[in-house]
């Protein structure tokens, strides 16, 4: 808490006060790919009996940041949660670029959407200095069935929950106001913050990761 006091301190001093102009701009996410390209994903069918992969699922997870909050073996149904420290690993909220000048000169500010922390200078009604903070975790759903014979499909269906909040101070250091929003999506969708322009998508790297874990235990790699 200290250290973050001291950087706060530190950024107010960098401002002037006077006349002073700013601008923001936002490049949006990309979005999700087209719905059969998306769904390879999330969802796979692996060459094996769905009793030997749920072992091998289970001993992945076991391994992992992640907590099991609910087993069925008889649906073949698991529920996880997580948090993560990094944001930008698994979703895209787009590019934000902040822009301020006055008497100190012309300073940018660009930065990930999904970014754990940031620092920067905005021009509303005064110049202001705004810590920005997003934090994400959620749930994951696993559900394994059988195809075929020997076959068996597995299917990652995450959710993921978007809590952003922003902190604002004049140059006095004076308390201007925060701003927190929570955001939901899941592997099919992507949010958007109503009257801000503001979109995060998933990457898809979560489903994904998990996928191709179960696949190296069940290849024994």
């Amino acid at each position: 808490m200290q250290s973050r006091t001291l950087v706060l301190f530190g950024f107010m001093a960098l401002f002037i006060t006077g006349c002073a102009t700013g601008s923001i701009s936002y490049d949006r996410p990309k979005g999700l790919p087209p719905k059969e390209i998306l769904r390879d994903k999330y969802e796979q069918v692996v060459d094996y009996d769905i009793d030997f992969v749920w072992k091998k699922t289970i001993d992945y997870i076991s391994a992992t940041f992640f907590v099991i909050d609910n087993l069925e073996k008889s649906s073949y149904f698991i529920n996880l949660s997580y948090s993560v420290d990094d944001p930008t690993q698994y979703i895209d909220c787009g590019t934000i670029h902040y822009m301020v000048s006055n008497a100190r000169g012309k300073r940018n500010y660009d930065f990930l959407g999904a970014s754990a922390y940031e620092q920067y200078e905005t021009m509303g009604n005064v110049l202001a200095g705004c810590i920005r903070k997003i934090q994400l975790n959620g749930k994951v759903n696993i559900l394994l069935s059988r195809v075929g014979g020997t076959k068996t499909k597995i299917k990652v269906n995450a959710r993921y929950v978007i809590a952003k909040n922003i902190k604002c101070y004049d140059p006095a250091n004076k308390f201007l106001g925060e701003h927190a929003y929570t955001m939901s999506l899941n592997s099919g969708n992507c949010g958007e913050e109503p009257g801000v322009d503001l979109v995060c998508c998933p990457k898809h790297e979560l489903e994904i990761d998990i996928i191709e874990g179960i696949k190296k235990r069940l290849s024994g790699t």
